[in-house]
């Protein structure tokens, strides 16, 4: 693995993984001064750049890392396995912040992107579908969004109110993930007031507002 000046196309660094061991993923912090990898013996490594010291190893959950995203925030790294388990870190000290690890039905993942404000991540795997969740409180938002049988991919979109998923087969499907959009389909379908729990089970991590009619 290596690091790339893309304007003068140049080698920058020379990251070393363990000999033998291949990389399984890779992320940048979003301020550019830190590099998770992931390595087939189930570690992930974080360096800082861009003087190659490596600053501490992580044990990935499950099956070892398949996917690696930082908090656009810069204080979360969420890390996936191929056998579908997700878990969040503190990138700073490398402390677990979301125990147990959530389990996706995602598949293996093989993608994750959080939306622009670090609330929402999506988890994208090779059952072809991508699920939500809720960072704060670990909880999943509504059921998976289901495409073609597929592997998938999955991003936000600069304002966080879509996510598009992609799919080997060539497919893309965008979707309405907005909060607001959300309530009025939840009221739409309750046909009344939600509940405090109605509206935390769709709704999680976000102030109740019984009134279906407003905003």
């Amino acid at each position: 693995m290596a690091l790339w000046d893309l304007a003068r196309r140049s080698r920058i660094g020379r990251p070393q993984s363990p000999r033998g061991v291949s990389v399984t993923a890779v992320a940048f912090s979003p301020d550019g001064r830190t590099l998770a990898w992931g390595v087939e013996d189930g570690r992930v490594l974080l360096m800082r750049v861009p003087d190659d010291n490596v600053l501490y190893g992580l044990a990935a959950p499950g099956l070892g890392a398949s996917a690696l995203a930082f908090s656009p925030d810069g204080t979360t790294l969420a890390l996936a396995s191929a056998d579908g388990k997700v878990q969040l870190r503190d990138p700073r000290t490398g402390e677990v912040r979301s125990r147990p690890a959530w389990v996706a039905e995602d598949g293996a993942v093989i993608s994750m992107s959080f939306s622009p404000d670090s609330s929402v991540l999506a988890t994208a795997g090779s059952e072809g579908s991508a699920t939500l969740w809720d960072v704060g409180s670990g909880k999943r938002i509504g059921p998976p969004l289901t495409g073609p049988p597929s592997p998938a991919v999955a991003a936000f979109d600069p304002t966080g109110h879509t996510l598009a998923t992609a799919f080997q087969d060539g497919t893309v499907l965008l979707w309405d993930v907005d909060p607001a959009s959300w309530r009025k389909r939840a009221c739409a379908v309750a046909g009344r007031r939600l509940t405090p729990q109605e509206w935390h089970d769709f709704l999680p991590g976000r102030p109740y507002r019984p009134s279906c009619g407003t905003q």
